[in-house]
C-alpha cells in the first residue's frame, strides 16, 4: 500500500512539473521570445580585404503588408562602429572611409527605382538634385561621427520613420530603392560620390490600396 501512494505521488509530481513547463513556455511566447518583427532587413558587409565597409541600414516592419498612401518602415542608420563601451573612434572617418584631409566627408540619402539602383550620383554642387534620385536628407559630417550615428553590434542608436513616396509604388509590381551615398567634398564645394550602398523593397499590389513586399537586396558600391 506504501509503494502504491508513492508511486501515485511521483506520478502526480511529474504531471504538475509538466503543468509548470508548458505555463512557462506560453509565458515566455508571450513576453517576447519571438522576434518583434515579422519582416526585417539589415546590411553590413566587407567590401575590401583592407578596408571594412562601416556603415548600416536596417529596415524594420510588423508586417509586410502596407496602404499604399502609407507605406512607412522603421528605418535604422549607423555611419560608424562604437566601441564595447560606445566609445567613439576618433580616426574612424580615415580608417573606414579612406578620408583624405583636404576634404569634406558628407551622406545623402535617396530614393530611386530599379533603374537607376546601381547609378552613381554624379559629381555635383547641389546634392539635392541629382538625376533619377529623389533626395531625402544630408547626414552632414559633423552630424555622422556622433554617438547618434554609431552603432555596437549592429543596434543603431539612430531610429527614424521613412514612408516611401507613393509615386514608386504605384503600380501593379516592381522595387523601390534607398540608396546612401557617400561623398567627398573639396574646397570648391563640389561633391563627388566616394561610394554608395542600397537597400531594393520588391513590391506586388494586392489590391487597389495596399502592396506587399516580397523580397529585398542588398548592395555595396565601389569606384
Amino acid at each position: 500500500m506504501k509503494n502504491e501512494n508513492l508511486k501515485t505521488n511521483k506520478t502526480k509530481l511529474i504531471a504538475r512539473l509538466m503543468i509548470v513547463v508548458i505555463l512557462a513556455t506560453g509565458v515566455l511566447n508571450l513576453v517576447g521570445c519571438n522576434n518583434k518583427y515579422k519582416y526585417n532587413y539589415f546590411r553590413v558587409q566587407q567590401i575590401e580585404a583592407e578596408h571594412y565597409q562601416p556603415a548600416v541600414l536596417r529596415v524594420n516592419s510588423t508586417t509586410n503588408i502596407f496602404e499604399i498612401d502609407d507605406c512607412t518602415l522603421d528605418l535604422e542608420i549607423g555611419i560608424h562602429k562604437l566601441s564595447l563601451f560606445g566609445r567613439i573612434d576618433d580616426n574612424a572617418k580615415e580608417k573606414e572611409y579612406a578620408y583624405s584631409q583636404n576634404q569634406n566627408i558628407t551622406f545623402a540619402l535617396y530614393f530611386c527605382d530599379d533603374e537607376m539602383a546601381e547609378v552613381y550620383p554624379q559629381s555635383t554642387q547641389n546634392i539635392k538634385s541629382i538625376e533619377g534620385h529623389l533626395f531625402v536628407k544630408e547626414i552632414t559630417e559633423e552630424q555622422a561621427f556622433t554617438k547618434e550615428y554609431g552603432y555596437n553590434n549592429l543596434k543603431c542608436n539612430h531610429v527614424e520613420k521613412i514612408t516611401i513616396p507613393i509615386e514608386y509604388i504605384d503600380a501593379n509590381s516592381g522595387a523601390v530603392v534607398l540608396k546612401l551615398a557617400i561623398y567627398f567634398v573639396d574646397k570648391d564645394s563640389q561633391y563627388t560620390c566616394n561610394r554608395f550602398f542600397y537597400i531594393k523593397l520588391e513590391f506586388q499590389r494586392t489590391d487597389d490600396n495596399t502592396i506587399k513586399i516580397t523580397n529585398f537586396y542588398e548592395y555595396g558600391g565601389l569606384i
